[in-house]
């Protein structure tokens, strides 16, 4: 592996954990959530099972849809983001912000800007990576190639 190899590997993993992170921050603030987020937040608490672990299933499922909108096999470092995220999300959720939701108001507002501001920053990071976009972000782009 050649030391750029190295730098968009480490873009990679900084960015999918500060993004984690963030996605963390805001779930925990107990002031809502991005879509997708809120499915895996409500399997948690109908179904059970953790966050992470619905952030995995739901988005091995967007894995499996958009394989089958760009008609080829499903790509696997999709499901490296996503186990990572996931894997993110329980570790912050369970240990960094467990008393989170106990919080007051103005400290749940804080934690909710910066995940705000960690998802957006650790997004662009891992991007720029450009190893594989989330399943998440890939369905839009499956979307607009099977039906333009």
């Amino acid at each position: 592996m050649n030391k750029q190899q190295v730098k968009r590997w480490m873009f990679y993993l900084i960015g999918v954990i500060i993004c984690a992170g963030g996605v963390s921050c805001i779930i925990a603030s107990n002031m809502g959530t991005g879509s997708w987020d809120a499915v895996a937040v409500g399997f948690s608490h109908i179904i059970g099972g953790t966050t992470g672990t619905w952030v995995m299933l739901v988005g091995v499922m967007l894995m499996l849809v958009n394989a089958w909108l760009f008609q080829k096999r499903p790509d696997v470092f999709a499901f490296i983001t996503v186990f990572l995220i996931g894997l993110c999300i329980d570790f912050c959720l369970t240990t960094l912000l467990s008393d989170a939701a106990n919080a007051e108001l103005p400290s749940r507002i804080r934690l909710y800007l910066l995940g705000f501001v960690l998802t957006t920053l650790g997004g662009s990071i891992y991007l720029q990576a450009t190893f594989a976009p989330s399943p998440i972000d890939n369905l839009m782009l499956a979307v607009k190639h099977r039906f333009g």
